[in-house]
């Protein structure tokens, strides 16, 4: 008598069962679904937003060591590429890890000397000898003072190279949020340590060999 209820309990709690483990199977199925779905929609934003960030990030790189599209660049317009990333980057944090914002602030403030006296712009961590000599406009004096060092002041490998791996550490950074590829580990030449302005000479010291 016994096993005649067990067996008419098994035979009616089997399909029971069945249909609970594939509710639950099915459910996760499509818990996994809309987790990949959402995943995917954010990968596509966060490219979206590289694709946005990436050309002037690479103008800033270009501009502070001294290659690529430098010399087109005022200091008008670098200043303005960092508001324009600023504003981009920040109100799109929510969508990247910190490690990209931790990444961004560590570039720029290798880049720009902020929080200045009220209603000034923020300077620029480089020299511009140069760039006033090689300036394919009018360079206007009042340009002198976006500048945090006088015209004599030289521009060291390190700080190159620092912004080098700065710029490395954004890229890497961002790549990696997108889970797109596995993310490098150099994004910039570090040859660029080479435009260091360690000394300057005058044509008469350069005929005479002396530094």
């Amino acid at each position: 008598m016994f096993l005649q209820i067990l067996n008419a309990f098994g035979a009616v709690a089997t399909p029971i069962v069945v249909v609970i483990i594939g509710w639950i199977v099915s459910r996760n199925l499509k818990r996994l679904e809309n987790q990949q779905w959402r995943n995917q929609e954010l990968i596509k934003v966060r490219l979206g937003y590289y694709q946005e960030l990436a050309p002037s990030l690479n103008d800033l790189f270009c501009y502070f060591t001294f290659v690529g599209n430098w010399k087109q660049l005022s200091p008008v317009d670098v200043v303005s590429l960092k508001r324009q990333l600023d504003r981009t980057l920040y109100s799109a944090a929510p969508l990247f890890n910190s490690k990209v914002i931790e990444a961004y602030d560590t570039f720029t403030e290798l880049c720009f000397q902020t929080f200045n006296r009220w209603g000034d712009d923020a300077k620029l961590r480089t020299g511009f000898y140069h760039r006033r000599e090689h300036f394919p406009g009018q360079w206007m004096p009042e340009w002198d003072r976006y500048f945090d060092r006088k015209i004599d002041d030289s521009v060291t490998a390190v700080e190159l190279e620092a912004v080098r791996a700065a710029y490395t550490a954004i890229l890497a950074a961002l790549v990696g949020d997108m889970d797109l590829t596995r993310s490098r580990t150099d994004y910039a030449s570090a040859a660029v340590a080479a435009n260091a302005d360690v000394w300057r000479r005058t044509p008469m010291e350069d005929v005479r060999g002396e530094p």
